[in-house]
């Protein structure tokens, strides 16, 4: 997967673009994108550039201070109690998570921690549908993108001040639903902050995310 450390990134803090001397480094055929001379300060992680009606005050970091290894990790900024919803990238874009495949067993495994503590991390399965809409206005929009998750994903990880590994495996035979007009299921990340301050009210904060893992362990035939 890509920049599985947030390592591949440059000051003002924001995830980068793979360069055209790490493209070299991918195994051959996989990076299907455009590569850049020298980092941009954009992209390869990323909240999903669509509708999907998120508060927009949301943002990811790459955050230089107390990183789990290496120099940096991410930073999720959850300004409210909407959960935030963003693909685990793979070696083409930051607008999906790594596909799912059909008959393949997967080991996940991550860190993550909150401040304040009490948020939660969830790793799903699940995919994007397009819902269209009446607008109310001339610019209103006309559609909106709502994720779909799966009900075999496990449960959210409770969060605190220090780093907590977060790993399971995903079943070989478990079949990811594709609603009609979705995409293809992919692996993502769920963060909220539900579960902060009394009943949930002026839930808020951030989450950090570092080490990335997502391995193929096994392949089988397809089911009938």
């Amino acid at each position: 997967m890509n920049d599985a450390g947030f390592e591949d990134s440059e000051f003002p803090l924001t995830a980068g673009f793979v360069t055209c001397a790490d493209e070299a480094l991918y195994p051959k055929n996989t990076f299907k994108g455009k590569c850049k001379v020298e980092d941009k300060h954009a992209g390869s992680w990323g909240l999903p550039q669509q509708k999907d009606l998120r508060d927009g005050r949301a943002a990811l970091h790459v955050d230089s201070r107390l990183p789990r290894s290496g120099r940096h990790s991410g930073r999720v900024w959850v300004p409210s109690a909407t959960p935030i919803t963003l693909g685990i990238p793979g070696h083409t874009t930051n607008l999906n998570g790594v596909s799912v495949a059909n008959g393949t067993k997967y080991a996940v495994e991550l860190w993550a921690r909150s401040m304040p503590a009490g948020m939660t991390a969830q790793v799903t399965i699940g995919n994007w549908k397009t819902v269209d809409v009446t607008p109310t206005s001339p610019l209103g929009i006309t559609s909106y993108t709502q994720y779909i998750g799966s009900a075999t994903d496990p449960a959210p990880t409770v969060l605190s001040s220090n780093w907590t590994q977060i790993s399971f495996e995903v079943d070989a035979r478990i079949r990811p639903l594709v609603q009609p007009g979705s995409k293809k299921p992919t692996f993502n990340l769920r963060l909220s902050a539900a579960g902060v301050g009394a009943a949930g009210r002026f839930a808020a904060g951030s989450v950090w995310v570092d080490d990335v893992s997502i391995r193929n362990l096994t392949a089988i035939p397809d089911l009938p």
